[in-house]
């Protein structure tokens, strides 16, 4: 019986054939004498040195750490970053941008603000959806006024603590340069509380770039008065106790004459 011709076509295509073997055995060879060659060192050759030679010496960095530690007076660096904080706490760095006021000015800020997503309570319903806008005065209002000052000028001091007394003492006085604990200790008997505005984050946020400034609320809006030098004098020279007065007694009349009606 005659094999077929698939057959014969299996049997001629060898996977490999014994030339192939013998010139992969004679590379491997050829390989193996330059890499391992035990006559190499007599071909080597002493080129001489060049340039100097210094063996390497370094210092263990824990060492070192130690070593400068050990320099370093632990109680005199802790005194001083105490004193660094004490410092800071009773003089804040000066908020930037912020002149004196040469004329009296006056504009409104809207703190109106739109949504840019969905607001949900803790069980996903909604509450206020994206695009709504919200006015926080709506629901919590300014209960006192607002005046910002240069606590290192004497007259505008004086003028923050008569405009506070116009308006019954419910006014809080910020400053925007100075030190607010050394006013404090200097009002002590009158239990006046002086704050800071840190890094001028309220008045960056209302606009405010003069001072002395007030700040009111008028509806729904605050309103932001820059108080010039003559509005300042007059307001100085002014009798704040009996203004006040006045202003009591035309509310009490404005009372009464409701309750008749």
């Amino acid at each position: 019986m005659r094999p077929s011709k698939n057959y014969r076509l299996l049997k001629l295509k060898k996977p490999f054939s014994y030339g192939a073997i013998s010139g992969c055995f004679l590379f491997f060879c050829w390989l193996g004498i330059l890499i391992f060659n035990p006559w190499q060192e007599l071909y080597a050759k002493d080129f001489g040195i060049e340039g100097h030679v210094f063996s390497i010496i370094e210092e263990d960095i824990l060492k070192v750490i130690k070593h400068k530690l050990a320099k370093v007076d632990l109680d005199e660096l802790n005194k001083k970053m105490q004193e660094r904080t004490r410092g800071y706490v009773e003089r804040p760095s000066v908020v930037k941008g912020i002149a004196n006021a040469e004329k009296t000015k006056e504009f409104s800020y809207d703190p109106t603000y739109e949504l840019a997503e969905d607001i949900k309570d803790n069980q996903e319903k909604l509450i206020y959806k994206a695009g709504t806008k919200i006015n926080p005065l709506e629901s919590i209002p300014l209960r006192e006024a607002l005046i910002f000052i240069d606590g290192d000028d004497k007259s505008q001091v004086n003028l923050a603590l008569k405009l506070r007394q116009k308006y019954n003492n419910k006014a809080k006085i910020i400053l925007v340069k100075g030190s607010p604990l050394q006013l404090q200790r200097n009002h002590k008997k009158d239990k006046i509380w002086f704050y800071f505005d840190q890094a001028g984050f309220i008045t960056q946020k209302l606009g405010i770039t003069e001072v002395p400034a007030l700040v009111t609320q008028d509806g729904l809006k605050l309103k932001i008065q820059l108080i010039g030098e003559n509005e300042s004098k007059i307001i100085l020279e002014s009798n704040i106790e009996e203004e006040s007065k006045k202003t009591k007694a035309t509310a009490r009349n404005s009372i009464t004459s409701m309750e008749v009606r």
